[in-house]
Order: structure tokens, then sequence, then C-alpha cells
């Protein structure tokens, strides 16, 4: 299949993934029609003869020209009242009556308080008769503090479960859990996707999606689901069996893992984690804190009662989690050996490469070289034939030159770095450098050769460039000495330089070159090679040689 395509495909799936959790999570933060407000079909004002005189209502069932101290009556019926049905009465400033049904269920006077005036409105709660589906209500109403109260009362009627689930989805207890695990469960799923989206899927990343999207959904459906899902959904999130399959999915996960390291880091997470909790749990003992007593009850329940559920959930919560984020950094670590092998590859490939072509280029000059040699040849004879000894020796003395160069030098049996020397000398010999190198290493090496390029590459590349400025062009040198001494490989590179070194505020070497940026890197790259295998560069100048040093630790 296409690379794009399964990379698209692998993208789309994951943006799916995202929505379908956030609409999850979503789901336990909205309310489906959580009241109804009543809207008065009559309307009378009461003289205080306790005559009435119809009013005019407007379309949201308010008085026109309604009186400060005047009292109105408003008529309503309300249907279809659920079973665990209420009035809910929002007003203020105001004296009241409510009946129902013809019967006067409440009367009170409604005070502006310090909350009502900073809220606008006060709150009174009536049932409706029990079993009631139909109810005529009636609210006389009379104004007492006209900067608070409400024209007309603002009357709606609910129910305790839309009350309950409205008050939940603002504080929900498993939110946090459910919202946590939701995101271990996207970031495990991107990293499975991402690896098959590369050609190089961990599948038993599958078995920790499975637990993770369990714990995700399983705690809050059961605490709440019945407010905000579907019954079926819910019946189908809320299976007793999920919360075994999560420790089951964890168990298969481990032994699928464990010739990885993972029992060894999931163990050290484990009993870090237990030297964390004992302390928490001490210092909270220590100040009557509500952690140790809710420690405290969760065993005493699981020894007297046999009530296991608490403990086995915050196992398993901390043991998915810890196991979630031990995947995630093995599959961070995997993906930075792949992009550290690709590149040690991509090294060694140039490193060859320009080898063959500095063979292909000798290999043009001996066929060049060996028309000539016939000329000096015949030269020699003629020379000897006539006696010049003098200048017969000058001429065998630039032929001796002339083989010298005729193939490369091996410097080691190791590859790369005999292969960097090489390409160093041929580089030095276009600059006009004279170049000196020796190399007593073994042909192989614990030092991975992309951390030996890095290093070697960039010394050498400063030292030729720093030699190739000197003046006069005889001074220009650079040597180099590679060794394995007492466990460490000894590393060596002086050149001439023409001085003029640049330092910052700390008095550590900066970059005299135009392009400062990738030359800091480089000399940041050294050091932090040389930090990994326990060592420093040590850098030391005279006024007209540079010496750069390291001994990297031999493992």
């Amino acid at each position: 299949m296409n690379r794009r395509l399964v990379f698209g495909l692998c993208a789309g799936g994951f943006a799916v993934l995202c929505i379908a959790a956030v609409l999850f999570l979503h789901a336990f933060m909205t309310v489906p029609e959580p009241m109804n407000y009543i809207t008065f079909q009559s309307a009378d004002r009461i003289s205080e003869d306790g005559s009435l005189t119809p009013c005019t209502l407007d379309e949201h069932g308010a008085v026109t020209g309604m009186e400060d101290g005047a009292v109105y009556r408003f008529r309503a019926t309300v249907e279809d009242i659920p079973t665990d049905g209420y009035l809910l009465l929002e007003t203020a400033g105001a004296a009241f009556t409510i009946r129902m049904d013809g019967e006067a269920v409440l009367q009170s006077t409604g005070t502006a308080s310090y909350g009502m005036q900073t809220m606008g409105v006060g709150q009174v709660h009536v049932p409706f008769p029990p079993g009631a589906e139909r109810c005529d209500l009636e609210i006389d109403y009379q104004v007492l503090d006209a900067e608070n109260a409400l024209y007309p009362p603002m009357a709606r009627f609910t129910s305790l479960w839309l009350t309950d689930g409205a008050n939940i989805a603002y504080a929900n207890l498993y939110g946090i859990p459910a919202g946590c695990f939701t995101l271990v469960f996207v970031c495990v799923c991107g990293l499975f996707l991402l690896g098959l989206a590369q050609g190089r899927p961990d599948y038993t990343l599958l078995v920790l999606v499975l637990a993770t999207g369990m714990l995700s959904i399983y705690q809050i459906s059961r605490g709440y689901g019945y407010y905000f899902l579907p019954e079926l959904l819910n019946d189908f999130f809320t299976w007793h069996g999920f919360s075994l399959l999560s420790p089951l999915l964890l168990l298969v996960w481990l032994l699928l893992g464990r010739r990885r390291g993972t029992w060894r880091q999931l163990g050290w997470s484990v009993l870090t984690a237990g030297v964390v909790v004992l302390c928490i749990y001490l210092a909270s003992l220590v100040r009557g804190g509500y952690t140790a007593g809710y420690i405290n009850d969760m065993f005493v329940t699981l020894f007297q009662y046999g009530e296991y559920s608490r403990p086995v959930y915050w196992m398993t919560v901390f043991l998915v989690a810890d196991s979630a984020v031990i995947a995630v950094l093995g599959v961070l670590r995997d993906f930075a050996r792949v992009q550290t092998d690709a590149q040690t590859l991509a090294l060694k490939n140039e490193l060859t490469a320009n080898s063959y072509r500095a063979a292909e280029e000798k290999l043009r000059q001996n066929t060049v070289m060996r028309h000539e040699w016939k000329n000096q040849v015949a030269t020699l004879h003629l020379l000897q034939q006539k006696g010049d000894l003098e200048e017969l020796g000058h001429r065998l003395e630039e032929l001796d030159a002339q083989l010298d160069k005729l193939a490369p030098q091996q410097y080691t049996k190791h590859f790369t770095i005999n292969t960097i020397l090489q390409n160093a000398a041929a580089r030095a010999n276009d600059l006009g450098v004279s170049f000196r190198a020796a190399a007593l290493v073994p042909a192989e090496l614990s030092i991975p050769d992309g951390d030996l390029c890095s290093l070697l590459l960039n010394m050498l590349d400063n030292a030729l460039e720093a030699a190739s400025q000197v003046s006069p062009p005889q001074t220009r040198e650079v040597e180099c000495m590679i060794k394995v001494t007492q466990g460490y490989l000894a590393i060596k590179c002086e050149n001439s330089y023409m001085g003029g070194l640049s330092l910052d505020e700390q008095g550590s070497l900066q970059t005299t070159k135009a392009d400062q940026d990738s030359h800091g890197f480089g000399l940041a790259q050294m050091r932090s090679i040389t930090k990994k295998y326990g060592s420093i560069l040590d850098i030391s100048y005279t006024d007209d040689h540079f010496t750069v040093q390291t001994a990297l630790k031999i493992r």
C-alpha cells in the first residue's frame, strides 16, 4: 500500500479517536431539556375588596403595566409533570402565595438579600402533588421591592433526576480520572498509529489501548451513566466484566513485554510510588487529614467485609497508567534509536561514497601517471648512460614522492575511523595543509559509529578550516592521534591557526565563522558526545597552535 495513503489513514483514524473521546466526555457535561418554563395563561389584578380585574398578558405571559404594591393573580395549567417533578419559582422582593389545584401549598415574602442582589434572583422549590400528571397552578403576587422583583415571577417545573444530573455535570466525581485516562488512551493510540504509519507497529500497544479505554469509560459510566447516556449504551459500558478485563489485559501486556525490561521498570515504579504514598499517608495521619481516613476505611472494608473493588480499582489504575508511561517511553526510545541508526547509516554511506570517489580519482591519476612514467623511465636511462648521478637521484626522489600519492594511507583496521582520517588527508591535500595522523585502534569498538562520526568529523573539520587560513602556507599543519588506553578511547587533535579567538562572557570559546549557528551546533554536539561517555572536551591553545582532546569511556 502507498506510504502516503497509510500515513493519511492513520492520521485520519487518530483524529476520529480524538473526536470520539471528546464527545464521550462531553456527554457527561450536558443535560438535555433540564427544565420547562411555565407561560401563564391568564392574570387578574386583585382589588382591596377582593374583586378581580382581568389583565392583558403579552406573548411571554407578563402583565402589561404592572404597578408596584399591587397584587396580581397568575394562572396556568401544568401538564406532563415528571414523577419526581417539582415547581421551581425564581423571585425576590415580593410577597406571594402558591396554590395547586385550589389548595394553598406555600405563602412567603421574599426580601432582597446580598446573594439575591448579586445574582438578581432567589429560588423556591415546591413539590407537585404525588402522582399528579396535570396541575392547575395559581400564584398571588405582590411587588414589595421594585428594584429586585421579577415581572412576572419566573416559574418552571423540573425533576429531581434532571436537577441531580445538572449538578453532577458541573461536579463530576469521576470526571478527573476519566479525563486523565482518556488522555492516556489517546496518547497510546497515537503512538500505535504513528508506528503503523512508519511501518513499525508495536501490536502490544493494542492491549494497553483496550485497558486504558475501559478505565476511561467504566467507572464514570457506572457512577453517572444513568443520567447522561442512552440506556443500551450505558448497560454495555457498565458490564461488570470490564472491571476484571483491565487487570487481565495488564497482565497480558506484562507477559508480552517481559523480554524488554518491562518488569524491572514497573518494579522500580511501584517501589517509588509505594514510598511516596506511605509518606503522604503518614503526613495525613499526623494532621488528621482525609487521605489517611480514606485509606484506613478502604482496608477496613477489605479485611472485615471482603469488599475488594476499591483496592483493585486503584491498583489497576496505577499499574495501567504506569505501564502506559513505560510503553510510551519505550516507543520513544525505539524511534530515537531508529533515527540514530538512520543518521549513522547515512554518515557511513557518505564516508563510503567519499572513499570510492577518492579511490576513483586515484585510479584516474594512476592511468595518467603510467603514460608519464614511460617518459620518466626513458629519461632515467639517458641519465644513467650519461653518468649524471646527481640529476638521476633528483628524478628518483620525485618518483618516490609520486608513489606515496598513488594510494591512500591505511591508518587503522577500524573502518569508520580509517575512512574519516583518509577523507581528512585528502581534504588537507586540497587545502595545502600538512596532515599527520596515527590511530592505534582495534577493528571493533563499543562506541557506535554515529558518535564517532559526529565527534571526529566536527573536530577535523574545524582543525582543517583553521589551519587552511594560516600564512605562510608552509606552517599549515594538522596532527591527529587516536588510541585505546586503560579502557578509554583517547583522541587528540592539534592544528596551527591564526589566533584571534572569540570568548563569551563565561570565557567559553565562540566561533569566528560567519555561519555561527551551524558551527556552534557542531561544538555543542562534540561536548554532548564526550559527556555521554563520561568525559569532557578539553580545549587549549597558544598563540599559534590550537589543541582539542578527550577520552571516551569504552563500555
